[in-house]
C-alpha cells in the first residue's frame, strides 16, 4: 500500500541519487552521471576499500528504493535512479 507520504530526506537522497531522478529529461542518465562522478573518488580508496562503499551504497540503494518506492505508491517510478548509479560505479 502506497503511504502518500513524502519519503524521509536521507531515503529521497539516496533513492533519487541526491536528486538526479528529479530531472526533467533522462533521469536515469541523469543518475548514471552521478555515479561516473563517484567513481572517481571511490575507485582512489582502493580495491577493497572501493569494493566495501560500492556494496554499502547498494546496500543501502535497494533499502531506500524499496521505501522511496512505498511513499511514491509506484513500482518502478522514475525517480528512483539509485540502480543506474551503482551499476555505474561498479562497472565503471
Amino acid at each position: 500500500k502506497p503511504s502518500g507520504e513524502a519519503p524521509g530526506l536521507l531515503v529521497q537522497a539516496v533513492a533519487t541519487a541526491a536528486g538526479a531522478g528529479f530531472s526533467p529529461v533522462a533521469p536515469g542518465t541523469a543518475g548514471a552521471l552521478v555515479g561516473a562522478v563517484l567513481f572517481f573518488p571511490l575507485a582512489s580508496l582502493g580495491p577493497w576499500l572501493y569494493a566495501l562503499a560500492t556494496v554499502g551504497l547498494l546496500s543501502l540503494g535497494v533499502r531506500a528504493a524499496d521505501e522511496a518506492e512505498r511513499c511514491y505508491g509506484r513500482k518502478d517510478d522514475g525517480r528512483i535512479v539509485i540502480a543506474s548509479t551503482t551499476f555505474l560505479i561498479r562497472f565503471a
